[in-house]
């Protein structure tokens, strides 16, 4: 029986922003009062048409409220009604600023770059700055880019964990595992979160260190009972453990958590393959598809399943479709 690849899709979240401005990356059911806030703020605009700061507050609970395209258009107006003063505060590098967290969210990376940029020559000295450039860098693909603005923000304040782990994030991206765990190592030496602990679990895997991948995972488990991706990784060592039951709850549990995992679907599938059950893995990696319909590895993990099957018409039409989007000798991206 062949054994289908279970991949390990690591997705990096970037859930860190500047303290001293809005981090929209809470939960808003908290915010009850927000609609009323930008109701007031909407009436001194009908007031006064050139009100920045009415527009700049206006942006500040849209983008609480995850409006993020009506915050970057309030942001706009308030920068071109520059100067927004509010005493003696110029606040256009908070607009830049949080119209940048508007457009990454979005995914206008470049967009955001422009204006953490502009944020710049308003704040020149705070290193989270410089860190958001290194997201922004990192999630475009660019990691050697990323890594000069880490660099920077670490130089600014050496105990700010945050760019040291997402330096060696972008390290592992590069295929660089031993320097990336020598990061991890740094952040872990200043602050603990379930995240460091998941980077250190694929870097394990990838050197081939199974045990301490597997203890890496469990310890961010342990931290966050929540954490999708860290369930993920566990069920991937599992399966290469061969504890295919124990691994089958992990990707159920990941899941459970986010219904729209596709990682955790398509290891699932080739999961629910090596238990003879095909069925299910065909829904499953069907369901991978739906998700990411330009997964060349989940169709041909579907057209394993259906040879299995004797469904030999369907298995080519997906090995097919498999080599279309990539090599299908080329799959193992573990």
């Amino acid at each position: 029986m062949n054994r289908l690849l279970i991949l390990l899709f690591l997705l990096f979240y970037s859930t860190t922003f500047l303290g001293q401005y809005f981090s929209h990356n809470k939960d808003t059911s908290n915010f009850s009062n927000l609609r009323g806030l930008i109701k007031n703020q909407t009436f001194f605009i009908k007031l006064d048409s050139n009100n920045a700061i009415a527009y700049l507050r206006r942006a500040d609970c849209k983008l609480q409220l995850k409006d993020f395209k009506g915050a970057i258009a309030d942001y706009s107006k308030a920068i071109s009604l520059k100067p927004i003063k509010s005493g003696e505060n110029d606040n256009r590098g908070n607009a830049y600023y949080n119209r940048a967290l508007a457009k990454y969210e979005l995914s206008d990376y470049e967009g955001a770059i422009n204006d953490y940029k502009k944020t710049l020559e308003f704040i020149p000295d705070n290193p989270k700055i410089y860190y958001m450039l290194g997201l922004a860098k990192s999630d475009m693909g660019y990691h050697s880019e990323s890594i000069p603005y880490y660099n920077k923000a670490i130089s600014m304040d050496p105990k700010y964990s945050d760019p040291i782990a997402k330096r060696g994030a972008a390290k592992y991206e590069m295929g660089k595992y031993k320097d990336a765990l020598a990061d991890y190592d740094m952040a872990e030496k200043i602050d603990l979160f379930a995240e460091l602990y998941f980077y250190r679990a694929i870097a394990k895997y990838k050197l081939n260190d199974i045990a301490g991948a597997l203890a890496e995972s469990e310890r961010a488990i342990q931290m966050d009972t929540n954490y999708q991706e860290a369930y993920n990784i566990r069920g991937a060592i599992k399966y290469k453990l061969k504890k295919n039951n124990e691994a089958l709850l992990d990707f159920n549990k990941a899941i459970e958590l986010d219904p729209n995992f596709y990682s955790a679907y398509n290891n699932r599938g080739p999961l629910k393959y090596e238990l003879k059950d095909y069925e299910g893995a065909i829904q499953d990696l069907t369901k991978a598809i739906e998700l990411n319909p330009a997964a060349a590895d989940a169709y041909n993990n579907r057209g394993i399943v259906y040879e299995a099957m004797g469904n030999i018409e369907e298995a080519k039409k997906d090995f097919k479709k498999a080599k279309g989007l990539r090599n299908a000798d080329s799959f193992l991206s573990k």
